[in-house]
């Protein structure tokens, strides 16, 4: 089974983008994430959710 969530790193190689990218999309809400020990944790539906919409767009 998968973990529920991805490092932001892990995020930034399913989606194909910058870090900065990542961040951006992390800081305005568009992907669900939370800080755990001082480090991001995406959730990993919601990368994949954005990945789904990218690819019917």
């Amino acid at each position: 089974m998968k973990p529920e969530h991805l490092s932001v790193v892990e995020m930034c190689r399913t989606l194909g983008i910058s870090l900065d990218n990542a961040y951006r999309l992390i800081y305005s809400g568009k992907i669900e994430a939370k800080k755990v020990d001082g480090k991001w944790q995406v959730s990993r539906l919601s990368v994949m959710e954005r990945l789904r919409r990218r690819k019917h767009a």
